[in-house]
């Protein structure tokens, strides 16, 4: 019954494939059977007889941007160069004493946590360099650009 079965199965598969070929004796041997052969064939599904597959366009025709009139005086615009520009100052001002032995102003300051005490003239992180210091202000050098930065430290006595 199995056998029979595959047979059945190979044999409907042959009938649905117009270009295969049945040896001799085959189609007498399965048009003998009890499976309704003419139920298997499959009707067209295309009666158009259009391409079902051909490619469409969805957007209708392509626009092209529209040219200059004078392409020779159509000119690009060229970007203005960027400057670089010092980081804003990332120090932040503790305090301030006077030292007797060396006879100059020490400042505090602090770099987040990372805190700093500073003469004029002295080197900060190899980016900074103490350039004065007044009442109301600590000057600062960022070397990397030789720019000048400023701090606001209070009106104070020094």
């Amino acid at each position: 019954m199995v056998l029979r079965r595959l047979h059945s199965v190979w044999f409907a598969a042959l009938l649905l494939c117009p270009g295969c070929a049945l040896a001799e004796g085959d189609a007498a041997v399965y048009a003998n059977s009890d499976i309704a052969l003419d139920k298997l064939k499959r009707s067209s599904l295309n009666k158009s007889g259009k391409n079902l597959f051909a490619a469409k366009s969805w957007g209708g025709a392509m626009r092209r941007r529209p040219q200059p009139k004078d392409a020779a005086v159509a000119v690009p615009q060229i970007a203005a160069p960027v400057v670089p520009v010092a980081p804003a100052m990332p120090f932040s001002y503790m305090g301030k004493m006077f030292d007797e032995e060396s006879g100059k102003l020490v400042l505090y300051l602090a770099k987040g946590d990372v805190p700093y005490s500073v003469k004029v003239g002295d080197l900060i992180d190899g980016t900074y360099r103490v350039e004065g210091v007044t009442e109301a202000e600590l000057t600062f050098i960022y070397l990397p650009l030789n720019t000048k930065q400023t701090l606001i430290i209070g009106d104070s006595n020094l």
